[in-house]
């Protein structure tokens, strides 16, 4: 497996800084191909006999090429955009094109991406665009061909550099995080080029930096990006909107699928779990991948609301109204009576409507018959107070209950966004032992009605993990304390070669906790209708 997110210099490139060092030629650094060609399964030794890639779905001919004075590096950088793309590209190949002083152009290096960032096609106003840089130490700079592109956008290294007189400790730490320090270079910087920097504006208040996807705006409540097209295996980390109807290797064909999607780069390959969540249904599912087998494994449905009965779905007793006799659950069919004619509104002479139609012998009322001032067109219109309609209606009523046609107060739309699914901040989710696990997330939806809060937890854990250890998930600042849980208040395990349990959680106060068994283990939790705990008082 090729190393990942590093720089590998080509057998070609290498001879080319040969010659150049040698002054026996000039080189001119030509073009930066952003590609989907897939060299993950390479060795470096195979990505370095290289001579091109393919496809090349973004080319940016007469890259950016500057000389770093203090350090004596040189960096290539371009920003590919996707202005071209009819169709989303997953960018997993960044190759660098260069030329000597006769025009013979070759490929000098290249760089494997393990998480392929996305660019989506153009949709005519706003593009979407990614920075790539390219470093490398040639001794002989009196040889490269320097140039300075004006179109190249500004990087948050650029910026950095900018305001340096101006910048807080805070600031210069972070930039520092962002550097390729030498321990990280496999080889010296004269034989090989590292990624500077990859960042993209997802222009949805999300960036993606170096593969890895990030929410700006922390609330739970930005519109999600769209898939729609390729594959589950190749979705970004972090939460994507995926019509599985248009994209490949999805629970089903037919929902579009709110899925999120965890990733560690860690033991033989990495490893990464999903959960996928129905638009327009309670349906969830769960899969993971192993990198050393390369392969994803079969989708696990978590929970099916559609195969529940609900009390909602029974209007009225049998007693009452024709139609549902009994539900079977046992058998899950519904076993159908006919109506009762005697309950039936008849009428009095042939179907064609010409006679007056009875119930009980009694006449209906017809049209004709009904007053001529039944709209009451010569007084305002009154409910609960006067409605003036040459202005925006204004609504005094504070009732729960509005009927189907009246209009949303700003309270409606607060209670409908606070029932929503939100996404409950890392900083709340904490385990006493921290390094024994890769990643974790949690959705949580507040049913304020039923004071109740449904949870959906996943936790990935290492394969050297050797002791029990307890998870939490920490509610006090939107909740004073949880009184009860409901019976689907379990973790969900499928671990390793192993067969899948469950066990329940443990509520204290406003927080909620589960023991996690030692070994390798993906946990969720479920069955998401009945994953709930009760709350005494709300607090946002």
């Amino acid at each position: 497996m090729a190393t990942p997110n590093v720089g590998i210099l080509t057998n070609a490139g290498k001879n080319l800084i040969d010659q150049v060092n040698a002054g026996q030629t000039k080189i001119t650094f030509s073009k930066i191909v952003f590609s989907s060609m897939n060299n993950n399964q390479l060795t470096d030794e195979q990505i370095k006999a290289l001579t091109t890639v393919a496809p090349q779905e973004i080319v940016v001919n007469n890259p950016e090429v500057t000389l770093d004075n203090n350090t004596g590096e040189t960096r290539i950088r371009a920003t590919g955009n996707n202005e071209a793309l009819t169709d989303g590209v997953y960018v997993k190949t960044y190759a660098v094109y260069a030329k000597d002083d006769s025009g013979n152009e070759i490929l000098y290096g290249l760089t494997v991406s393990p998480n392929p960032n996305y660019l989506p096609e153009y949709d005519g106003v706003t593009p979407q665009a990614v920075t790539y840089s390219y470093k490398v130490n040639i001794s002989n700079t009196s040889n490269i061909t320097f140039t300075n592109s004006n179109d190249v956008y500004v990087s948050d290294t650029d910026l950095a550099e900018a305001i340096q007189p101006y910048a807080k400790t805070i600031d210069v730490n972070q930039q520092l995080d962002k550097k390729v320090n030498v321990a990280d270079m496999r080889k010296p910087a004269s034989d090989v080029a590292g990624i500077d920097e990859t960042v993209i504006d997802n222009r949805d208040n999300t960036i993606t930096a170096n593969g890895a996807s990030y929410d700006l705006s922390k609330s739970g409540l930005t519109s999600l990006q769209l898939a729609s097209s390729g594959s589950f295996n190749d979705l970004p980390l972090g939460t994507v909107f995926v019509d599985a109807s248009k994209t490949a290797d999805g629970p089903d064909s037919v929902h579009a699928y709110t899925t999120t999607t965890f990733y560690s780069p860690r033991w033989y390959g990495g490893r990464k779990a999903q959960i996928a969540i129905a638009d327009n249904a309670n349906v969830m599912f769960l899969r993971t991948f192993a990198g050393d087998s390369n392969v994803w494994r079969s989708w696990t449905l978590l929970s099916d609301d559609s195969k529940v009965v609900h009390n909602s779905d029974m209007r009225k007793p049998a007693s009452d109204v024709a139609g549902i006799e009994e539900v079977n659950a046992k058998q899950d069919k519904l076993t159908i009576t006919p109506a009762d004619d005697s309950k039936v509104a008849h009428l009095s002479g042939a179907n064609n409507f010409d006679t007056t139609p009875t119930v009980n012998n009694n006449p209906l009322l017809l049209a004709s018959s009904l007053p001529s001032d039944l709209a009451r067109t010569g007084q305002a219109q009154t409910f609960t107070a006067a409605q003036t309609f040459s202005i925006a209606p204004v609504i005094n009523d504070a009732s729960q209950d509005k009927g189907d046609n009246q209009a949303a107060t700003m309270a409606d739309l607060k209670s409908v966004e606070k029932s929503a699914w939100h996404q409950l901040d890392r900083s709340h989710i904490t385990i006493d032992s921290a390094a024994d696990y890769y990643n974790t997330g949690c959705l949580y939806r507040i049913d304020p009605v039923n004071k109740k809060i449904y949870i959906n937890w996943i936790m990935v854990f290492s394969y050297n993990r050797n002791s029990d250890t307890n998870g939490h998930l920490d509610f006090s600042s939107i909740v004073s304390k949880f009184t009860s849980q409901g019976t689907g208040g379990m973790m969900y395990e499928s671990g390793y070669n192993a067969g899948s349990t469950s066990s329940v959680f443990n509520i204290s106060g406003s927080k909620i906790s589960f023991l996690f068994l030692s070994g390798p283990s993906v946990y969720a939790s479920g069955p998401l209708e009945d994953c709930w705990f009760g709350y005494d008082t709300l607090l946002i």
